[in-house]
């Protein structure tokens, strides 16, 4: 919005300011309860975005006190093109970060560089205020010629909503506003002078990203403390305020009150006026003091310039006096030759028998040139003394001039030693840029090699699948068959139980670090080796018969760690770390390849996407996904990487991804029909299910499928419990959701679905259930 414009252009009077001398400083701190108004700043580029999208925005640096504004404040918009004020807006929003993501941007979509927001409607619309009206009220904001801190005082913003008000003649007159009665502070007066009630107060997304913040309460507005509004709010009321449409006026007599009405109306019409032709006769006043000043300058540069001018002519008269003096010593010297040698015919020297005829007056001229050369000695020594007293000023003059050069060419080279200083750190992050790209193309042509090689992989693993389900179909042959006549029938070969191993989380009283492992079709509980550390938040993938556990944390610890866990050995071993520290990131295994998804670290929430070789043991950056995706879910379908729903930092997302290793990017698949954040999913019956969640509101128990061959999303029938933050996995051609949290309760209860039977309550032996934030793992 051109808050950081520079200009060489001054309008208003600046002898009293500081001229921008040491750092300048970015704003006033003013406390909540001193803050009566905020200026914003926009060119002539942008203030129409303001005015029709009814927004204000500032860097976020200003972000300090941009928060304190709440809903009522008078606000107003500087347009940095022509040096003008304009409002009386007011704030309808109480001030905060990115209420509009893209405003003031070019094309609409990229982040924008005033995310210091507030939403804003006319108060009373009014003719813009020039610099040079509005500069004296706010003249101690001024820290440079042209730059000035944005926070008002009360009175100052009591000021310029009167100078506004006074440059209106044409609104209607209106009776005062009786006081309101708040419960807080100053907040509850402004949002109920504003109009705002209910509306002004709304619910944001979650205080933080460990559980669903409440929304914020709305201040009780009837209470017995009374304190008068700040000075500005005691000006005009909203349009129900106006004359002439109210049953009672302000002062509590009725409408048909009488003569006495009608005279204390006029005498607070006349008291107005009279202020109004107040505040014109103080503008008049100062704009004659300015023109005056100004006048008062020209004629000073006038006297100056006739000074320079007189000086100058006098070095002239003082040169030619120089030469004339000059010449008339030679003719002198000439004369004293002839008064000793006497002259001769060819010019030469005669004997000095001649002097004796010239002698008397050669003497004579001698004493006349003796007599004229003194006389032009004096005029010069006094002229040179006049001269010299009146080339002083010019002195002193020259001498300011100089200062004043020399003050600038300082300023100027510690500005080009700034702006050599920004081009500096420009050019390293190009060069950082340019190297970052050159990673991004060999991260593709690496994952474009590796994609070929999977592909051969797979084929050849295809082939070999096919020969394995041959050779068993023949042992199951031989067995049930084949046996030897009287002998007895083998026994059948029972397949292995899937095993399920949830590991970590929290489960009401600490954080773990523990595995145990459930057989569902049996009921059965098992603890197994631990984790190296309590971790929670963590993501987990499955790879050739090995669990992946990787990322999480402990509280407010983040990890960028990884362990392996080996069912042959019952061990864990320690593997490299990931790039960076998160926790609340999906994971998952596609193409012999594992993805660690999204997540973030409890101030910042990315869209960054790891993978893991195992056979290097290195992680390696991958293509970044399209939306930041905390507390996000992710899972592998037909060799493509999922990631579904999520907290950007903004709000609950519905919307999902999908990566093609061999394609090497990201693209947009259908939206869920509910936002969801913590949520889980997992791959049943060759569809996608997206499992309850919380929506910024409320947990849900809600559970949606999604059908590639479809390319759309359907609901099915919803779980018996609310939750949030379990884990979803499938086993034994059933699809299981485990733990949770429902609100601050941890639900300890199993749920089992299949499309005959719906959702199952499972009964088990064991608490260990009861746990919330785990990974989980089924081999």
């Amino acid at each position: 919005m051109g808050a950081g414009r520079k200009t060489q252009t001054t309008t208003y009077d600046s002898a009293n300011r500081q001229g921008g001398r040491g750092p300048p400083p970015q704003y006033k701190k003013l406390d909540k309860d001193e803050l009566g108004g905020v200026i914003f700043g926009a060119t002539k580029d942008t203030i129409n975005e303001c005015l029709t999208k009814n927004i204000f925005g500032l860097p976020y640096n200003h972000i300090s006190y941009v928060q304190n504004i709440v809903p009522g404040m008078p606000l107003f918009l500087f347009n940095y093109s022509d040096r003008k004020l304009h409002g009386i807006f007011e704030a309808t929003s109480e001030g905060e970060l990115h209420i509009d993501p893209n405003a003031w941007s070019r094309d609409g979509k990229t982040e924008t560089s005033y995310p210091a927001q507030v939403r804003v409607r006319y108060r009373e619309k009014s003719q813009p205020l020039h610099e040079a009206v509005f500069g004296p009220v706010i003249e101690e904001n001024y820290y440079s010629n042209v730059h000035f801190m944005f926070e008002l005082t009360q009175d100052q913003a009591a000021t310029l909503c009167s100078l506004f008000t006074a440059r209106n003649p044409s609104r209607p007159a209106t009776a005062p506003v009786p006081q309101q009665t708040v419960a807080s502070g100053h907040a509850a007066a402004w949002a109920g002078a504003s109009g705002q009630g209910d509306s002004a107060w709304g619910t944001g997304p979650p205080a933080n990203a460990w559980g669903a913040a409440p929304p914020p309460s709305r201040p009780d507005t009837a209470s017995s403390s009374k304190p008068p509004l700040p000075a500005w709010q005691s000006g005009p009321a909203g349009p129900s305020s106006n004359g002439g449409s109210s049953a009672s006026t302000s002062s509590g007599l009725p409408a048909d009150g009488g003569a006495a009405a009608e005279a204390e109306r006029r005498r607070q019409q006349s008291e107005r006026d009279r202020e109004a032709a107040r505040v014109r006769e103080e503008e008049a006043r100062a704009a004659a003091e300015r023109q005056a000043r100004a006048e008062a300058k020209m004629r000073a540069a006038a006297a100056e310039e006739e000074e320079r001018r007189r000086l100058e002519e006098a070095a002239v008269e003082r040169r030619r006096a120089e030469e004339r003096a000059e010449r008339e010593r030679q003719v002198l010297e000439k004369l004293k030759k002839v008064s000793v040698n006497g002259p001769s015919a060819n010019g030469a020297s005669e004997p000095s028998s001649s002097s004796g005829v010239n002698g008397p007056k050669s003497a004579e001229w001698e004493r006349e040139a003796n007599a004229r050369a003194e006389t032009e000695q004096a005029q010069l020594k006094e002229e040179r003394m006049r001269l010299f007293d009146g080339s002083r000023p010019l002195e002193v003059a020259v001498k300011e001039t100089v200062q004043k050069n020399l003050e600038l060419c300082a300023a100027a080279i510690s500005h080009m030693r700034q702006e050599a200083l920004k081009s500096k750190k420009l050019a390293e992050e190009m060069t950082s840029g340019d190297a970052q790209m050159q990673e991004l193309k060999e991260v593709r042509a690496e994952n474009q090699r590796l994609a070929r090689s999977q592909t051969v992989m797979q084929r050849r693993m295809d082939e070999l699948q096919a020969q394995m389900d041959t050779l068993r179909q023949s042992v199951v042959d031989l067995l049930s068959g084949g046996h030897v006549a009287g002998s007895p029938a083998p026994s059948p070969v029972r397949p292995r139980p899937q095993e399920v191993y949830l590991m970590g989380g929290f489960n009401g009283t600490e954080w773990l670090g523990s595995v145990d492992r459930y057989r569902p079709s049996r009921d059965e509980w098992e603890v197994v080796a631990p984790m190296s550390a309590k971790r929670s938040y963590a993501a987990s993938a499955v790879l050739d018969g090995m669990v992946y556990v990787f990322g999480g944390g402990e509280g407010q610890l983040w990890y960028d760690t990884v362990e392996r866990y080996d069912r042959a050995s019952n061990s864990w071993a320690t593997l490299s770390k990931m790039k960076i520290k998160r926790g609340s990131l999906g994971g998952a295994a596609v193409q012999g390849k594992i993805y660690a998804v999204g997540g973030g670290n409890g101030v910042n929430n990315f869209a960054d996407v790891e993978m893991y070789d195992p056979g290097a043991d290195k992680w390696l950056s991958a293509p970044p996904m399209l939306d930041k995706r905390f507390c996000v879910a992710a899972a592998e379908m037909h060799n493509s990487l999922y990631a579904l729903g999520g907290f950007d930092g903004q709000q609950y997302l519905p919307t999902m991804e999908r990566f093609d290793p061999r394609e090497g990017y990201w693209v947009r698949a259908p939206s869920m029909s509910t936002k969801r954040g913590s949520l889980s999913a997992a791959v049943y019956n060759n569809s996608l299910f997206a499992l309850g969640g919380f929506d910024g509101n409320v947990f849900l128990n809600t559970v949606e499928t999604y059908e590639p061959r479809m390319n759309k999303w359907k609901l099915v029938p919803p779980m018996h419990t609310q939750r949030a933050y379990g884990a979803s996995m499938v086993v034994d051609n059933a699809l299981y959701f485990i733990g949770g949290l429902d609100g601050a309760l941890h639900v300890d209860s199993v749920e089992r679905y299949t499309p005959e039977a719906g959702w199952q309550v499972v009964k088990t032996r064991s608490n260990s259930s009861k746990r919330s934030f785990l990974a989980v793992a089924v081999l």
